[in-house]
């Protein structure tokens, strides 16, 4: 091994392999070239999906037109190529030479006319031409699910429409578990709503890993002062796009907890969606993830960061005295819970006048009849009105909005009144 192999060693064994490590990049732009498995392995990720496999040849592959929108931190993609199936072969054959830690899969979707015997042969293909396992491509949302949700009709159904369809997933699944002994990976959509539901049946027809998602399918930023130009570059129209990024991330950690908590037990799940360094790699293995699958971050960072972010995930292991990544996963789904039972406390909030500027944001707070501003030093050589925000703890509610708004943590908690009898509105 390599010396950032060698840092970025943080072995799992998930359905029968034996990972570098848990983390993947997503099948995506990133794996689509013998060249970039090679990088991926040098850089020391646990496994690599290839690049989207339609076959026959879909009836949408077009250049790519990708955008990065750095202030909102959302990427997104109109179009995209898709990878035939001899190409895709060739790739993983390729690509198999060059991986000495990197676990190569594919990800394959069938959309022609010999239904679930096509599915079968892809990934018989890919078994005999070396992958380490398959997965279904039942998420993909900018074919058929982008053609239904303009309005139009289409036989075509692929990605988000067919992995609405617990049965329809499961009897791909089952027929191809008879047929191949790689490990099998369902990566399925969330677009139903019902994501936990079809990893259900997924498990139970014989699949080994359930994937969640990374992008959703929706509209891209618009030009108010022109909104007939579209924000994508070189497009000439406006479009739905798949939306990825950092934004994403609490939808996913949800996407995961569902899954998670639905099937309870040893399930492997790979998460996805929103992840940009080791603290979110964390919040989704809390939540149930055994891997983490990373593909918008290595479009715009590369591959060679994780190294940096696996050796944090250890230090903060080692300071808080865990032994493995294993003692941490599902951590806290015990402490999610519903509505009914929340616990909340009680509490008013009181402004520390030392802080306070004079500022008046917490004043306009649509919802709250507590604040006034009245005459008071506040911060000293920032505050030029002479007036400080007051809290009348009897009309206060404890919803906290004043601590979002201010922009000098200039409000505390304080006890609520012994004599408040009236709950405020």
């Amino acid at each position: 091994m390599n010396e950032i192999q060698e840092k970025t060693y943080l072995p799992v064994n998930i359905a029968g392999i034996n990972f570098h490590n848990p983390f993947v990049v997503g099948s995506g732009p990133t794996v689509k070239t013998v060249d970039m498995i090679r990088k991926i392995d040098e850089a020391g990720w646990g496994a690599a999906f290839i690049k989207l496999t339609i076959d026959p040849e879909p009836y949408i592959s077009r250049d790519p037109r990708y955008s990065w929108w750095k202030k909102e931190k959302l990427h997104t993609f109109t179009l995209e190529k898709r990878i035939k199936l001899d190409e895709a072969l060739r790739l993983c054959e390729g690509g198999k030479k060059y991986a000495k830690v990197t676990k190569i899969f594919s990800n394959i979707t069938y959309e022609g006319p010999a239904g679930i015997d096509g599915w079968v042969k892809m990934a018989k293909a890919f078994e005999d031409a070396g992958a380490d396992g398959n997965e279904l491509n039942m998420c993909c949302p900018n074919m058929s699910f982008n053609v239904e949700i303009t309005g139009e009709k289409t036989d075509h159904k692929t990605g988000a429409s067919l992995g609405q369809c617990p049965s329809d997933v499961a009897a791909i699944v089952k027929a191809i578990k008879a047929e191949t002994k790689i490990p099998l990976v369902v990566k399925l959509t969330p677009e139903s709503g019902g994501i936990a539901q079809v990893a259900k049946s997924t498990y139970e027809a014989g699949a080994d890993i359930v994937a969640s998602v990374g992008n959703r399918l929706g509209v891209p930023p618009i030009k108010i002062e022109n909104p007939f130009e579209s924000t994508q570059r070189l497009n000439i129209d406006n479009g739905l796009t798949t939306l990825s990024g950092p934004w994403l991330k609490p939808l996913a950690l949800r996407d995961v907890y569902e899954i998670r908590t639905l099937n309870s037990g040893n399930y492997p799940i790979i998460g996805y969606g929103g992840m940009s360094n080791w603290k979110d790699y964390l919040e989704m293995i809390m939540m149930g993830a055994n891997m983490i699958g990373i593909c918008t971050d290595t479009m715009i960072r590369g591959y060679n960061f994780l190294y940096k972010e696996i050796d944090k995930l250890k230090n903060y292991l080692e300071r808080h005295n865990y032994s493995s990544i294993n003692e941490i996963r599902g951590l806290l789904l015990p402490t999610v819970k519903p509505a009914t039972t929340l616990k909340t406390k009680e509490a008013v909030a009181v402004v520390n006048t030392d802080n306070c500027t004079g500022c008046e944001l917490c004043t306009p707070i649509g919802h709250c009849y507590a604040i006034a501003m009245v005459e008071g030093k506040g911060m000293e050589g920032k505050n030029r009105k002479g007036i400080v925000a007051n809290v009348d703890p009897y009309n206060c509610t404890g919803c906290s909005t004043c601590f979002d708004v201010c922009p000098t943590n200039a409000f505390e908690w304080n006890d609520v009144p012994k004599d408040r009898s009236i709950t405020p509105v």
